[in-house]
Parts: structure tokens; C-alpha cells; sequence
């Protein structure tokens, strides 16, 4: 299944866009891009995003990715000195160059197309575990590696706890929203108050390269002939941390089978264990994000804030029953 989306190409004047004149300075050898496509906009909170179309090898497109400099380095040093660990496809990056603000560069990687990662689809699943074994088992411990462990969500517990103590206070909330809010607040203090037995538990576990934003939206599937791949980007959040934060949405039985010979000791009851701790720390780091908003939100954004006050309802329930599953409420 290809993505269906409206196009957004800019067409004025596109090849003095800065993201193309970047890559001209790149790689002066390769083409120019036949037309420029917005991915997502600079208005985003995230970085913008562009596709170059045609001008990667052999005619492929080029994404163009521009972030700030010490934002990016995470990103950058994953693809230049990790990823050439993994015996399984990655995505070719070009390199990266100085924006016209010293503050920001551009990055450059292949395009990795247009077909959509299902986690309903068995075989892409088997794609994924498979290529998950790989990046959790392959990779040593870097010093370009941030730190994505218990400690770095305990600080997003407690980051998530202040924004929203602060944000229930905003009129533009409904009674139901505070409710959400409050339910939270629960869950997050019960959290705070027995972390050391967190702590405990994520110490039996092996640590290793996790992308820690293993979604479909940051997935793609590429056939040639008989052959099929998947490919995986965006590495903004990843770093050294849990490897049950990738795979909480797998079947654990089938990855403890691809990763028992590298880490010996582990039972297929131990990766059950280490995806609900994964999946606690996702749905923690869902409702942080989130909450960030709160303190912005208006009665003129009541469909934006609905949106994400859902979110942080399903994050809550998902964060309690892995809370729970793991013995800890």
C-alpha cells in the first residue's frame, strides 16, 4: 500500500530554496532536483523536512532534514558510526552541510518511499522483530550515544508532573479534561513514590541502541523482485537505553527467539517483562510531550486540545496496566 497524501511541491523559484542549494553544495556531483516537495512544514514544531526528487543516485530522491546543529548530532553520529554495525539494510545517508545560519545544518538521506509499515501486516512484523534483533544485538556502546535510560524517564516524569500541575490551572479546560489530569497526577505520584523499584527492575536487563520512536509513521517497506526490506529513520530520540522501548508492540515470544543466543540468561517471561517496562516508559514519554502543551491552549484550539487530551487518556490507561503488569501497582 502506497501513501496517500496532497502533494505540496514549491515551485517558485525552487531551486535557489535553501534546502537545494545545500545540497548543491553537498554533493555538486550528483543532479539537481527535478521539483522540491514540502514533508512537513517549517511551521511545525518539529524540523521541516523536504524531498528532492530525483537527485539521489541513480535518480532516487533525497530527503532534506534541517535542524539545529546540536540537535542534529544525535541523528547525524547514528548514521555515520552505528548503523554500519547492522547486517540489515539501512537507509544511505549523504552527508550534511552548514545552514546560511551557523546555528542550523541540513542533513541528507535516501528517500525511503512510499510503503506503509503495518503492524497488522504479519510479515512486515517479522521484517520489523527481525531488524529490531539486529540493532539491539549489533551495536556497542558509543560515546555519541545519549542516555535514554531509567534515569532519563524519571526526569521526564517528573518534567511531565510539572507541566501539568502548571497547565490545570489554564480556564481553557474542561471539567472532563481535569479529570484526565488529575488521573495522571495519580498515577505519576504513585510512580515517583516506588521509581527505586523501577530502577530495580530495569537493571536486570541488557541495554543496548534503541530508536525509542519505533512507529509505523517512521516506518517503510521496500520491494525488489522477491525481496523485501524495511526501512527505519528518524533517529531524533534515539540512544543508549531499554530494548522492550522498541518493542512493545511485537511479539516477544518471536524476538526472545531471534535474541535468546546473544543474551543468554533471559527466559521468554524476562522479554515479557522488559516490553511492558518498555511500554511504560513510552506511554510516560506520550503524556510528557503532550503535556507541554497545556499552559498554550485556548478555547479557540478546543479541537487541537481535544485531540490531545484523548491521547494522554489512552497514555494514562496503557501506562497504569503496564505499571501494573509489571508488579508494581
Amino acid at each position: 500500500m502506497s501513501m496517500k497524501k496532497n502533494r505540496r511541491f514549491i515551485t517558485d523559484q525552487f531551486g535557489e530554496h535553501p534546502a537545494v542549494k545545500a545540497w548543491t553544495t553537498l554533493r555538486p556531483d550528483l543532479p539537481k532536483p527535478e521539483a522540491l516537495e514540502l514533508i512537513r512544514s517549517m511551521n511545525s514544531c518539529k524540523s521541516p523536512v523536504f524531498k528532492l526528487v530525483g537527485s539521489g543516485i541513480n535518480g532516487s530522491s533525497v530527503i532534506a532534514k534541517r535542524s539545529d546543529s546540536s540537535e542534529a548530532m544525535t541523528e547525524i553520529s547514528i548514521y555515520e558510526q552505528a548503523l554500519v554495525y547492522l547486517s540489515k539494510k539501512t537507509i544511505h545517508y549523504y552527508g550534511n552541510v552548514k545552514d546560511e545560519k551557523e546555528s542550523f545544518l541540513w542533513f541528507f538521506t535516501e528517500d525511503a518511499g512510499e510503503h506503509l509499515f503495518s503492524f497488522e501486516n504479519q510479515l512486515h512484523v517479522s521484517l520489523a522483530t527481525e531488524w529490531l534483533a539486529d540493532l539491539h544485538t549489533s551495536v556497542p556502546k558509543l560515546d555519541c550515544l545519549p542516555d535514554r535510560g531509567v534515569d532519563y524517564y524519571h526526569e521526564r516524569l517528573l518534567s511531565g508532573y510539572d507541566e501539568i500541575m502548571v497547565g490545570l490551572s489554564n480556564p481553557a479546560l474542561r471539567n472532563v479534561d481535569v479529570a484526565i489530569l488529575k488521573a495522571i497526577i495519580e498515577n505519576f505520584s504513585l510512580m515517583t513514590e516506588r521509581w527505586g523499584e523501577v530502577h530495580t527492575c530495569y537493571d536486570r536487563f541488557p541495554k543496548c541502541l534503541v530508536h525509542n520512536d519505533f512507529e509505523a509513521k517512521n516506518l517503510r517497506v521496500r520491494q525488489e523482485g522477491s525481496r523485501i526490506e524495511l526501512l527505519v529513520y528518524d533517529w531524533a530520540d534515539a540512544g543508549w537505553g531499554l530494548p522492550g522501548i522498541d518493542i512493545w508492540k511485537l511479539n516477544i515470544h518471536d524476538y526472545w527467539a531471534v535474541v535468546r543466543e546473544h543474551w543468554c540468561g533471559m527466559s521468554s517471561e524476562d522479554v515479557g517483562v522488559l516490553a511492558c517496562l518498555g511500554r511504560l516508559f513510552r506511554q510516560l514519554n506520550g503524556i510528557a510531550w503532550r503535556a507541554k502543551i497545556l499552559p498554550h491552549a485556548s478555547v479557540d484550539s478546543y479541537e487541537w486540545l481535544d485531540r490531545k487530551m484523548k491521547d494522554m487518556q489512552v497514555f494514562n490507561m496503557r501506562m497504569a496496566s503496564a505499571f501494573h503488569s509489571i508488579g508494581l501497582l
